[in-house]
């Protein structure tokens, strides 16, 4: 990570320039959003009063996105970003980070944005949510099936009905349903920073809205560390279903 870009970035977002290209603010925005920063209040006012309207609707729906993993919920700028969105793109991603950013205004901003259900209904229809299953995955479920066989299910939507955002809104890589427990496979995508190159362990913005989602539904969340289960394998599981 470059502290100094990361200090640029933040401090240009605190002030934008009204004249700023819509894309570099979209870029800007995401860039601290993946990197787990806050997206300062000032971004987020500029986007009401006068960033929105100058953005494709991709770039709404991504700012969006990148509003609710930074955890700065202004309503106002979420009406506005959301109209655009609306209007401007109907892309499988952009509409997947539509619903996210619903079911996160809603659990941890306190208000709703545009028609949750019809949007959640949209993205079941699109089949919206739908993942590949990675090798590892697939190797970490076989040694806790045989571990503890018939409990796991993989790919589960945590979500039994539309009243944050709908079923395709996010899903884990392994759940035990009935006792709200989930183990999410972590690949190298999910770390901004992680061994065996550092003893340093961050995850990007994503990954940790995702488990602060979680936690607020009530799961225990466990996590295989993909550079753990190179180097240990099954074992590793030991420590993750304590």
């Amino acid at each position: 990570r470059n502290v100094g870009i990361e200090r640029r970035a933040l401090s240009w977002s605190s002030s934008i320039p009204p004249s700023s290209d819509s894309n570099v603010v979209h870029n800007v925005l995401w860039g601290l959003a993946t990197l787990g920063l806050q997206i300062p209040a000032e971004a987020a006012t500029y986007l009401a009063r006068e960033g929105a309207g100058g953005m494709k609707g991709e770039e709404a729906a991504s700012v969006l996105w990148s509003l609710c993993v930074a955890g700065r919920f202004d309503q106002e700028a979420f009406e506005e970003l959301w109209e655009k969105a609306e209007k401007g793109t109907d892309s499988a991603e952009s509409r997947m980070q539509m619903l996210q950013a619903q079911m996160g205004a809603k659990m941890f901003g306190g208000f709703e944005v545009g028609d949750i259900e019809a949007e959640a209904d949209g993205a079941m229809q699109r089949g919206e949510g739908n993942v590949n299953v990675s090798r590892m995955q697939r190797q970490v479920t076989e040694a806790l099936e045989k571990k503890m066989p018939g409990v796991w299910e993989m790919e589960h939507y945590p979500f039994s009905s539309c009243d944050l955002g709908g079923l395709r809104a996010m899903n884990v890589d392994l759940a035990w349903p009935d006792k709200k427990i989930c183990i999410e496979v972590q690949g190298p995508s999910h770390y901004l920073v992680s061994p065996p190159s550092t003893d340093r362990i961050i995850v990007n913005g994503a990954t940790a809205f995702k488990r602060r989602v979680l936690e607020a539904m009530g799961w225990k969340v466990g996590e295989v560390e993909w550079w753990r289960w190179k180097k240990e394998g099954p074992k590793c599981l030991k420590d993750v279903l304590k």
